[in-house]
């Protein structure tokens, strides 16, 4: 069921509702941003494979993985209809926790995307339409990304310094043959309406 706000629509993707082709559009979105590099900078590839890094191929693996690490994603659209670009719960322990990933279009950067993170904060907060979750993590090593979560109430609660720890595996995360530290970020659901009351 979709949730709507003021300016913004989201709307949780299944496979095998809605358009065929959800996935690819994500990944054309995201390529056409020149964003792929930046929402897929923790793997660990060789660097005769960097090509590969975020592919298409890569893109469906991680959206719709065939088995283990099940992901939700949320599109997110403008009140005109125009998709504005997803985010995205991994690594979900129902009514617990999840990690928080988000994707929005440039042109929607500023109180549209804090609108449309703020509502899939609620809806994965929520026990009946969402995943009652009590906390939410994010892991970036990017500064503008960083301060998306801090807006919407997230604490820094640790810097992995060229660091990440992915499939339990510590990895040395590096772009452009520089390390990167990557910032965990958290917020919990007391934590996130009590903002809102704010």
């Amino acid at each position: 069921k979709e949730e709507i706000s003021g300016r913004v629509t989201i709307t949780p993707w299944y496979r095998g509702l809605g358009r065929r082709d959800t996935i690819y559009l994500l990944w054309r979105m995201m390529e056409d941003e020149d964003a792929t590099k930046y929402v897929f900078y923790g793997q660990d590839l060789d660097p005769q494979d960097e090509a590969m890094r975020g592919d298409l191929v890569d893109f469906v693996r991680f959206f719709e993985p065939q088995i283990g690490d099940y992901k939700q994603t949320l599109m997110c659209q403008d009140k005109q209809g125009e998709f504005m670009g997803c985010s995205w719960f991994e690594k979900i322990n129902l009514g617990v926790r999840a990690n928080y990933g988000v994707f929005l279009r440039r042109r929607y950067w500023g109180s549209m995307a804090r609108e449309a993170s703020r509502m899939s904060f609620e809806w994965a907060f929520d026990s009946e339409k969402g995943l009652g979750v009590q906390e939410i993590l994010a892991y970036s090593p990017w500064r503008w990304a960083v301060s998306h979560g801090e807006w919407l109430g997230m604490k820094v609660v640790d810097v992995i310094p060229s660091m990440c720890i992915l499939d339990n595996v510590p990895r040395r995360i590096v772009y452009k043959e520089k390390p990167l530290d990557v910032t965990v970020l958290k917020i919990t659901r007391a934590e996130f309406y009590g903002k809102l009351a704010t």
